[in-house]
């Protein structure tokens, strides 16, 4: 009995969580901007061509993964218009989780005006998208969406990032791994993004900036390379580096490489013997 009635509480929330099918979303969605290499994830970019998307999601969760958002979309110009209308229940189930509804549209590169309509509401923004970035900038007073940031930055072609986080002690693991890649590598050079003068909320890189979940997060560090052999080497360094320096380090420790086209090397997957 008293199992029941602690169940009791969490169906109710789940069930307070979920909505109803074919719901007429009126709520809020929340627009940002994605790169991405191949065909991951419900993107449509063709294999080997890097994709520009929006990735729009409601702002209210819903309780599982089995709902799409109605679109339409049409270009008129450099003039993309999004249309999105109802959060439509597929009918055929999907993982029980309580999280927002996301669907994707894909950017080009000439756009300049995006018009977003919903339930009778319209916002506008002026976008300007180079080869490092993409700008957005609301035109007058959002009604019901709104972006994260004002400036996504872009993958630089033949660029990675090396994401690491160590373990109190052994800190100095993330110096030597860097050591032992740019002496293998001597090609290799450290670059960065152009943030100087803007605000730390105002933007986003394509890569984290810094590690996550470990009792050392480290700052992630960005390399260019002169050709695709270049990063394979990279990654048979971290694969040597693992198998002979953090496999016998602490628990905790973990080192990733993951290059501008979703190509990724991870230290935890080399240790499983998966890379």
């Amino acid at each position: 009995m008293k199992r029941i009635l602690y169940l009791l509480p969490l169906l109710l929330a789940l069930a307070g969580c979920d909505k109803e099918s074919n719901d007429v979303y009126a709520g809020n969605f929340g627009l940002s901007v994605r790169e991405v290499y191949c065909n991951v994830a419900g993107y449509v970019s063709p294999l080997g061509k890097i994709g520009l998307y929006l990735d729009i999601g409601t702002t209210e969760p819903f309780g599982h993964t089995g709902y799409y958002i109605e679109k339409s979309v049409s270009q008129n110009g450099n003039t993309l218009t999004i249309w999105l209308g109802n959060v439509i229940d597929r009918g055929k189930g999907g993982f029980w989780v309580v999280a927002p509804i996301h669907t994707h549209v894909e950017l080009p590169e000439n756009i300049t005006r995006l018009i977003v309509k919903s339930k009778g509401r319209t916002d506008q923004y002026n976008l300007s998208t180079l080869s490092t970035l993409t700008q957005v900038i609301p035109v007058g007073a959002n009604s019901f969406s709104s972006f994260g940031h004002e400036y996504y930055f872009r993958r630089p072609e033949n660029t990675f990032a090396l994401i690491s986080g160590t373990y109190t002690t052994n800190q100095y693991l993330h110096d030597e791994f860097v050591s032992q890649l740019l002496k293998t590598i001597p090609t290799l050079k450290e670059t960065e993004f152009a943030t100087d003068g803007l605000r730390p909320d105002s933007y986003i890189l394509p890569w984290p900036e810094v590690s996550d979940g470990h009792y050392v997060n480290f700052p992630t560090r960005f390399f260019t390379y002169a050709n695709p052999a270049d990063f394979d080497k990279a990654g048979d360094v971290l694969k040597d580096f693992t198998l002979n320096k953090i496999a016998s380090a602490e628990e905790g420790v973990t080192f990733s490489l993951s290059n501008f086209n979703d190509k990724d090397y991870y230290s935890w997957m080399i240790l499983q013997g998966k890379q």
